[in-house]
């Protein structure tokens, strides 16, 4: 079985058009579902608890329509998860007895969106009639069987994908490496403090400001049954106070403000041709249809990115998607920004032009709904569908739904929007990486030196101090040519906010509002 490569279309935000001959049937996400796991109870794989989310999703079909669905199943996607199964669509497809099926894996660096937008490619082009789209985790199995001494129960392997999705482009740039700057917590921290720094706030604002954006993400978690690690309702000192149990990460980040993996779940898409779905009995108001389905395989690292507080590719993506749509972003209520830290919410707010007092989750986020290592798209994916069909309890929830991905540091963007009817252009399917990269801004960056510190006429972007075993003070500085440097240290004394407070007095040129220098995107549309 063959699919269409998914590459830029002719023109910047082209979509297959409606009439296209390519495009012979609609696509739409027929069912979702999810598995998850108590690790304290029994002990489980990522594997099995995708097969298990497959069967959560065909389960609720009427009569014959769970059969029909499965033995229509052509192709099956998976993420790579955190136990570095090579294949676990193929293994899903042999526990599922899923005979001739196709695979595809995406490996750690390629968007969990591409799967998607590939599946529903796959179907408008009549490459294959239904796919699953699945992401598995076990976390909490693996560390509960560590920490007891045990031994955690194997992961089925298949034979290899089809066809393997690997990255291209650069994740972290060797500077980054060789400074030890490889903790996504310190990265994000950074980008917090260059966008603090744009705006003008001062390193205790800073912690305050995530810190009240975390609580408002922990209130909606309280109201979602699902979410992994709710508990007393976090306020936003609780959230800012470094203590033993909220032990400092990477100011301003203290461990409630990162995402948490430790959890046993699965999530399945099963994405198909409308005529299969209403073959197999699942009514019209049931079905979902894509509006837009974006990503960008084009990325770079941190430190090479002249403003290092911005993700223009996300913007593009925004941008796009809004044009398609025909409206802005931020009229979408049923909308889940990926939130593995506050400085990916706050960044994505200003680039997709969202409300910046808006808390764009429905679950709660990666830190309390729980951040399975690399397939949270897909659980927030079942979330806005739940909410927009009116399975969540809070009735039906407006015609669309927007779902972000974040891969990497900022690196690739993803972006899908999801509707109760179809768009009547099509939906938008695309990898704009091309306008991405047009709209990057890009800087040289000079090999690591490790003696060097922050020196007179450097002027500095960013700046964090690390909490652990080696506390460090991470800075991004440019020097009088331009030259962009990335200074490791170590931690100074004392509370960090003043530590990075005189870091950061001599970056005044910096603390223009970036509101005023880079208008939100709705301003654009």
């Amino acid at each position: 079985m063959g699919t269409i490569p998914l590459t830029e279309p002719a023109g910047p935000h082209a979509a297959l058009a409606a009439n296209d001959p390519r495009r012979v049937r609609r696509a739409v996400l027929a069912a979702t579902g999810e598995a998850r796991n108590d690790a304290s109870a029994t002990l489980t794989d990522a594997v099995t608890l995708m097969a298990a989310a497959v069967g959560a999703a065909l389960e609720p079909l009427p009569g014959a329509g769970a059969a029909a669905i499965r033995n229509s199943t052509t192709l099956v996607c998976a993420t790579v998860g955190s136990d570095d199964s090579p294949d676990p669509a193929g293994a899903v497809a042999s526990l599922l007895d899923l005979v001739g099926a196709t695979t595809m894996v995406a490996s750690i660096g390629v968007p969990q969106q591409r799967l998607v937008s590939n599946a529903l490619l796959a179907v408008e082009t009549g490459a294959a009639d239904a796919v699953l789209v699945l992401g598995g985790e076990a976390k909490a199995s693996s560390l509960a069987a560590r920490r007891n001494d045990l031994e955690a129960p194997p992961v089925p392997c298949g034979t290899g994908p089809d066809h393997p999705l690997v990255p291209v482009g650069e994740l972290m740039a060797e500077p980054e490496i060789a400074a030890a700057l490889w903790d996504p917590y310190a990265q994000y921290a950074l980008i917090d403090s260059a966008l603090a720094l744009r705006e003008g706030s001062s390193p205790r604002q800073l912690l305050a400001e995530v810190s009240e954006l975390w609580r408002r993400f922990d209130r909606v978690a309280s109201t979602n049954p699902r979410a992994a690690f709710t508990g007393p309702p976090h306020t936003a000192e609780d959230l800012a106070t470094t203590t033993s149990a909220n032990r400092l990460l990477a100011f301003p980040y203290n461990k409630w403000h990162s995402t948490q993996w430790a959890l046993d779940h699965a999530s399945a898409l099963v994405i198909c041709s409308e005529e299969l779905a209403l073959g197999a009995g699942i009514p019209a108001e049931e079905l979902l249809h894509p509006q837009v389905a974006l990503d960008s395989s084009f990325g770079t690292s941190l430190s090479r990115r002249a403003e290092p507080h911005r993700w223009p590719a996300m913007g593009v993506l925004g941008e796009a998607a809004s044009t398609h749509l025909d409206t802005s972003l931020d009229e979408i209520a049923t909308c889940e920004v990926y939130s593995c830290f506050p400085a990916a919410v706050r960044v994505q707010q200003r680039e997709l032009g969202l409300d910046l007092a808006g808390t764009p989750t429905l679950t709660g986020g990666m830190p309390f709904a729980g951040g399975p290592f690399n397939h949270f798209t897909y659980m927030a994916t079942d979330a806005v569908r739940q909410r927009m069909l009116g399975h969540s309890g809070v009735g039906p929830s407006g015609d669309l739904g927007l779902v972000t991905t974040v891969s990497g540091l900022l690196t690739k963007p993803g972006l899908m929007v999801w509707g109760r009817e179809p768009h009547g252009d099509g939906a938008l399917v695309a990898d704009l990486a091309g306008a991405a990269r047009g709209g990057t801004a890009e800087v040289a960056v000079a090999p690591f030196e490790p003696e060097r510190g922050i020196e007179p006429g450097d002027t500095v972007l960013a700046a964090t101090v690390t909490g652990g075993f080696d506390p460090k003070l991470f800075s991004l500085v440019d020097d009088r040519e331009g030259i962009r440097h990335v200074v490791s240290a170590g931690a100074p004394e004392g509370d960090p906010a003043d530590a990075l407070g005189e870091v950061l007095a001599d970056a005044a040129p910096h603390s223009e509002n970036t509101r005023r220098n880079h208008p939100p995107q709705r301003d654009r549309w």
